[in-house]
């Protein structure tokens, strides 16, 4: 029998970003919510950098270590990127988020949500 020959279909756009990084062996998967966040212009992180989107999650220090490159997945596919642990918050230390997303407006944050991740530890 003949295998079918599908045409190709354009990807969904989504707020996926392909990384290199991701590619690495994860030294530790961590599943639970990730939620977005916004700050003040000028305010720093609780590791003393200013936060830029695309880089910087608040994680909680004891499971994730600060610097820790982390690649957060969301389990809807909607959300993928290579991250960098650099600020912390109280429902991070609770448990009730496994990381906070940093981004540039509270619209961005907005559209962000809460979603389930699974989280690879890089490095």
């Amino acid at each position: 029998m003949k295998g079918t020959r599908e045409k190709p279909v354009a990807p969904k756009k989504n707020n996926t970003q392909s990384c290199a990084a991701s590619t690495e062996k994860a030294s530790s998967i961590i599943y639970g919510s990730a939620t977005a966040y916004t700050a003040p212009s000028g305010a720093r992180t609780s590791t003393g950098v200013l936060p830029r989107e695309g880089v910087t999650v608040a994680v909680n220090p004891k499971k994730i270590p600060y610097g820790s490159k982390i690649l957060v997945e969301s389990v809807d596919g909607s959300f993928k990127q290579v991250l960098t642990a650099q600020d912390t918050g109280g429902a991070l230390r609770q448990g009730s988020a496994a990381a906070d997303i940093y981004m540039n407006s509270q619209s961005a944050c907005k559209n962000f949500g809460r979603k389930q991740v699974k989280i690879s530890i890089l490095s």
